[in-house]
């Protein structure tokens, strides 16, 4: 078995027409969230090829943590 330590994250990815010059804005088209975190990405990557791991870290108790908590169930 083998078993990740590292920060359970998540990551706000956000879509955008074009990159803005220096000093300007872009508009946001559309936002999506995604559970990460070094660790937890090679663990789960790890586990859809078989692999029989476990993650570990310590947690909020915030939005994004539920957030984090209800995805991670769901992916294992």
């Amino acid at each position: 078995m083998l078993a990740g330590v590292g920060p359970a994250l998540v990551d706000y990815i956000n879509v955008i027409d074009e990159y803005p010059k220096v000093g300007g804005h872009a508009v946001v088209r559309k936002t999506m969230k995604m559970a990460g975190g070094a660790a937890a990405n090679v663990i789960y990557g790890l586990s859809i090829l078989g692999v029989k791991c476990r993650f570990y870290s310590t947690i909020g108790e915030d939005e994004d943590a539920e957030f984090f908590k209800k995805v991670w169930v769901v992916l294992n």
